[in-house]
This record gives C-alpha cells, structure tokens and sequence, in this order.
C-alpha cells in the first residue's frame, strides 16, 4: 500500500460485479467485472524531503507502526496541528509506541510547537517475555534522536520501569519540550521497578530547555524531571508532586544523578533537586524564600545562552511559571 500519499488506496474485488450468465435466453449480463477503491485516511501525508507530516491521531499511530513494526526508525516527523488523544490508548500492542529497547526512535520529532493532549501509554510484554519495556510517547530516543518543540498535556504513563511523559529513556536529545498536566506512575513496586520522570524514565543522552508539572508516583529513582540522570540536563525545571511509597532516592529534578545537571529548578515538597548525586555534579534549586521564579528564569537564560540554546524562557502562570519561547520568533 502506498505510504506517500495523504490518502492509502486499497483495492477490493466486488464479487457482485463479476460478469455473469443471468439471462433466461441465454445471453450475458451486461454488468463488467471490476474492482472497487475505498480509500482510507493515514492521517500524514509525507513531504518532498521525505517528512512525515501528521496531522491526525490515526496518523500518530501509524507513524509509531511504521517506527516498530516496518523498522523506519529514522523517519522525521512533524506534527502539524495540536492532537487530542483522549479516545486513543497507546499502549497494549506492540506497534503503537514509537520506538522502544531494540528499536530506539533515531529521527527528528519536532513538535511544531503544537500540543497532544489526552496521551495513555502503559507497559506491555511484546516479545512474551515476562518484562515490560520503556513507557512514553517515545519508548526509547536512540542517540541519533532528537524531540524537539513539543508539548504534552493531561498525560497518563504507567509502567513498571523507565516511565516518562516524553520518553522512557533517552540516548539522544530532546530540548523545547514541556509536559503539563497528568500522572506517570510506577504500578510495579519490586527492586526491578522504578525510574519514572516528567520528561524521562532514565535520560542517558541530553535534556535542555523542557519543564514538567505533572504527578510522579511510585517507588525507587523518581524525579520532577527525570527519574535517573546518566546524561546531561540542563535549564530545566519541574513543579508537580513527587510521592515515593517506599525506599529508593526521589528528587525533585532527578532521583539519581551520575551525569551532569546544571541550572535546573523545582518547587514541590521535596527538600533534594537531586535524591542521590553520585557526582556532585548537580545544580538544582528550590524556588523558595531568597529564590524567585525571575531568579530561576534569568540562571536558566544564562545557561542556555551559554549552551548554543535557541530556547529562552519568559514568565507564565500557575503550575508552568516560566514558559518557552524560541528566539526569531
């Protein structure tokens, strides 16, 4: 079926069409044989550079397919209108996330500054054995991936391990991103369980300029912006709910850091930005008392000016204080 057109023909035979003997003197029916063409919305429509363009949730979905199950895991794709996915569950067959473990999403996601709402996502088993793999709306950002200007609202991520709203682990890059609103919570409570973030599960690779105000639930390795950190982040900040059950490090950034974090803010009732810092390499800040959200915002700037950033960000209100804006627009 061809995947380059907005619309995907597949062809049917119409039996009732067939020519045939239906005269009592003998002679032919005059009705020709032929086939039928129903047409049926992919919901993207792929561009002369080869971009994969969606703009419905049906074209979400079957742009995640193509990703797991047709190995297109370096396809770039662009959203062109915000996406309500409230009636839509990824999650419970292996072709609906984008990317997981053995097949890490490797292209350019960018967002277009549009906003999918209503996102599920859950763990499952595809291979049968006995495990769950990296809950997100991307199970896994290869290292040659990036996610970029891309917003999430009223999302629910749960899984036993490597849950996030963007990602369940990152090895690549995802930058301008916020996910505002909802719950990823870890529904496994095991030593296997855990590292469940706003942004990422385990972020391996790089996360800058993103912020999340979502709730993080669960046991062992959870934070406001990434449940355990190898990587790099930097000028992000988190204001949602972090509840541990029981044991392992919580943070209001990151529960574990072994990488770099670097003027990253949070403003909960966590006492730590950072749950374990194996490093010492963590700069996170509780907005609170002598520190204001313009301090934060005017130190997040800064880093990012300094980083090569194309993202500032600008005052906001309630749960997102501080809002994202690209320069030159």
């Amino acid at each position: 079926m061809d995947k380059t057109n907005k619309r995907e023909s597949v062809i049917v035979i119409d039996e009732l069409n067939k020519t045939e003997n239906a005269s009592s003197c003998g002679g032919e029916d005059a009705r020709p044989a032929g086939d039928i063409t129903i047409y049926v919305d992919i919901g993207y429509v792929i561009d002369t550079k080869g971009v994969y363009n969606v703009y419905s949730a049906d074209g979400l979905h079957n742009v995640a397919e193509l990703v797991y199950d047709d190995g297109e895991t370096d396809i770039d794709i662009t959203l062109l209108v915000d996406i309500d996915m409230s009636d839509a569950v990824i999650g419970g067959c292996r072709e609906l996330h984008i990317g997981y473990g053995y097949h890490p999403y490797n292209g350019t996601f960018d967002g277009n500054g549009k906003t999918i709402t209503g996102l599920t996502v859950s763990d499952f088993d595809p291979e049968g054995i006995g495990r769950s793999i990296p809950v997100g709306l991307f199970g896994c950002i290869g290292k040659n991936g990036t996610v970029r200007n891309l917003r999430l609202a009223n999302v629910s991520a749960k899984g036993e391990r490597f849950i996030g709203g963007i990602a369940g682990i990152n090895r690549g890059t995802i930058t301008g991103c916020s996910v505002e609103g909802g719950t990823v919570t870890v529904v496994e409570e095991s030593s296997y369980s855990g590292n469940a973030g706003g942004i990422a599960g385990i972020n391996n690779g790089t996360i800058t300029s993103c912020h999340a105000s979502v709730r993080i639930d669960g046991n062992h390795l959870l934070g406001g912006v990434a449940g355990s950190n190898n990587g790099t982040i930097t000028a992000c900040y988190a204001t949602g709910d972090v509840s541990v059950e029981y044991g392992g490090a919580v943070g209001g950034v990151a529960g574990d850091n072994c990488g770099t974090v670097t003027a990253c803010y949070w403003d909960n009732e966590l006492s730590n930005g950072i749950g374990e810092d194996q490093t010492g390499t963590g700069q996170a800040t509780k907005v609170e008392d002598d520190v204001t959200w313009t301090d934060a915002m005017e130190a997040m700037n800064e880093a990012l000016a300094n980083a090569g950033n194309e993202w500032r960000y600008a005052a906001g209100s309630g749960d997102s204080p501080l809002v994202l804006t690209r320069q030159g627009e």
